[in-house]
């Protein structure tokens, strides 16, 4: 459905790079998107066939396998996968995925950030088919890792990148994105350029599938995304935990309403790349939360209420 081919997206990435000096001259041109720029389909999304997958516990934090066969997911006392074919939870460890982990791109092992004691960070390697946990790099300083190319992980330690290789890389180099000093910076060829202009605290960049694009959130504003080829960025509006579409044409987040001590309402919301946006859920009982969206185009999986939920995601003709 919303799969892009391999050949496709090493093209996409090519482009990135050989636009450089375009987006840079032009590094965040906030826009609205003016309605003749504006997409002339209407967003029609829906989610269908929704089932919880595991009990109400303190389940969160979904992310898919990259043939979509598997959802990952951390609770408060390890790590587990939802096998979509077996039908089957297993809990792969009892090491808690950090925050934002994710996949290798060859489905052979989780990477993700955690905090060791009160003065010393780690980048770790869960095995998925042994559930071994290993420590990849320790540092007092450590930002978010992110898979470059296969094999390849980028982070920054103490404000200077670093990489780790996994394995031998058999597909070219994407952007990479991180944080640092409330602004959002990007990294293609080794030339670094910051994203963010305006004042404000920029914080989760993510880049899309294509590697054309980054969605980030500024603290009290919202959404935003910067067309890395143009310069160009767009306001999405408010919306936390953003994660892109497999095809990098949309963007699944959550907009949550709090009394000023806790969340009383979280609904699931999908915008296009023109800030139009159309609500998923609709639900009084239910905190929908950090939604990710499966490689292959056709499920969505998300948290609420502690427990973990499975969606398919269709489009209305």
């Amino acid at each position: 459905m919303l799969k892009v081919s391999s050949f496709l997206k090493v093209l996409l990435v090519l482009a990135v790079f050989s636009s450089l000096t375009i987006w840079a001259a032009n590094a965040q041109k906030v826009t609205d998107t003016p309605e003749r720029e504006k997409s002339s389909n209407t967003l029609n999304f829906h989610l269908e066939n929704v089932e919880r997958i595991t009990s109400v516990g303190k389940y969160k934090n979904t992310t898919w396998s990259p043939n979509s066969t598997s959802v990952a997911f951390t609770s408060d006392n390890g790590t587990f996968i939802f096998s979509l074919t077996l039908r089957k939870l297993i809990k792969l460890t009892n090491e808690v995925a950090g925050f934002k982990f994710f996949w290798t791109r060859d489905g052979k092992s989780i990477v993700y950030r955690t905090q060791i004691n009160e003065r010393v960070m780690a980048i770790k390697q869960i095995e998925i088919e042994t559930g071994k946990v290993s420590i990849l790099t320790e540092s007092s300083d450590l930002g978010l890792p992110q898979e470059i190319q296969s094999g390849t992980i980028q982070y920054r330690e103490r404000g200077v990148s670093k990489i780790l290789r996994l394995s031998k890389p058999t597909d070219p180099k994407v952007p990479f994105v991180y944080q640092q000093n409330h602004h959002i910076f990007v990294v293609i060829n080794d030339i670094e350029k910051q994203i963010t202009i305006d004042e404000g605290k920029y914080f989760l960049p993510q880049l899309s599938p294509d590697g054309l694009k980054i969605v980030y959130q500024e603290i009290s504003r919202g959404l935003y995304v910067t067309d890395l080829q143009h310069g160009i960025t767009v306001y999405l509006g408010k919306g936390d935990d953003a994660a892109w579409s497999p095809d990098s044409k949309y963007i699944i987040y959550e907009i949550t309403v709090d009394d000023g001590h806790s969340i009383v309402s979280s609904e699931l919301y999908i915008a296009d790349l023109h800030s139009q946006k159309i609500q998923l859920t609709n639900t009084a009982d239910l905190l929908e939360m950090r939604p990710s969206w499966s490689p292959d185009g056709r499920y969505i999986a998300f948290d609420a209420n502690g427990a973990i939920y499975l969606a398919e995601i269709g489009q209305r003709e």
